[in-house]
């Protein structure tokens, strides 16, 4: 049988990364983005309606918020970060109250999904030989005679391929991936290699390398 270290992730997405998929992150700088322009029209809108009652430069000074500020104020929502201003306008407060609606459930559900991804072990992913020969381990066999004459007469597709793809002799490996039993089980060991040893062996070892 094959003894291996399983990989604690089958993937290389980053950890930080996994509780969203690629679309959704990109959905979430798009909508980011339309609470960034919305902010910023209704920042204008209530400029425009205060210059009815007071100059342009008083109506300015009273409350401006800048392309760059009002960015800054969607980031600051999906960091759960409050604000030392707020607009006057019911729609510039509607605008407000959906921002941080809105990161809240985001904030929630990322959070939630990254401590229980912490707290539960990897699923097992490489459970046959076909999972083994796509995934990223490599692979060998002890270097014993009845090993060579057991990959020349299988037929079995995914055996075949894993031999061709990781223990057949190439350019790459012009041996070919053959060790002796206690080399094998040292690479398993140190983990990212997939050993074909007979089990009692195979275990005897793992027991003295772990003692």
């Amino acid at each position: 049988m094959f003894l291996f270290r399983h990989p604690k992730d089958a993937t290389l997405r980053n950890n930080f990364l996994k509780p969203f998929t690629n679309d959704i992150w990109w959905m979430i700088l798009a909508v980011g983005t339309v609470y960034w322009v919305s902010l910023w029209i209704t920042v204008k809108i209530q400029i425009h309606y205060n210059e009815s009652y007071m100059n342009r430069k008083e109506a300015r000074g009273a409350f401006e918020i800048p392309g760059s500020e009002s960015g800054l104020i969607a980031l600051a929502a999906l960091s759960q970060q409050g604000l030392s201003e707020g607009l006057q306008i019911i729609s510039g407060r509607i605008v407000f109250l959906f921002l941080f609606l809105w990161a809240l459930l985001l904030f929630q559900f990322y959070s939630a999904n990254v401590v229980g991804s912490l707290l539960t072990s990897p699923p097992r992913t490489i459970n046959t030989i076909k999972n083994l020969s796509d995934s990223q381990l490599d692979a060998g066999t002890e270097d014993i005679l009845w090993i060579y004459d057991y990959f020349n007469i299988m037929k079995t597709p995914s055996h075949i391929e894993l031999y061709q793809k990781k223990i057949k002799p190439s350019s790459k490996r012009p041996e070919g991936s053959f060790w002796t039993a206690v080399e094998g089980m040292q690479k398993v060991k140190k983990g990212g290699f997939a050993f074909y040893i007979d089990t009692a062996t195979g275990y005897n070892l793992a027991q003295v390398n772990a003692s």
